[in-house]
């Protein structure tokens, strides 16, 4: 996906955390950020809307989660062979 934010070039969205410079530390601090607030979530399943929010672990007592992405990359190829786990491109 391209985006122009008042800019003359466009910005390729990344749609993987390894896209970015230190982009698996930023994942990881946000696990250990939101590892405490995770299990207080309360429902039958979590909607993740892009590979980036893919990509970040979640220990949740819900029974599945679903992530939309605009490109399916490695990382949630892997992640939809989980049995409680859909990745859809759209």
């Amino acid at each position: 996906m391209n985006w122009r934010a008042k800019s003359s070039q466009a910005i390729q969205l990344p749609t993987s955390w390894l896209q970015l410079q230190n982009g698996e530390s930023y994942c990881n601090a946000l696990t250990q950020h939101f590892a405490d607030w995770f299990p207080k979530i309360l429902g039958y399943q979590i909607l993740k809307i892009g590979g980036l929010s893919g990509e970040i672990l979640c220990d949740l007592p819900l029974r599945h989660q679903i992530v939309i992405a605009p490109k399916i990359t490695e990382n949630l190829t892997a992640l939809s062979m989980q049995e409680d786990c859909s990745v859809i491109c759209a």
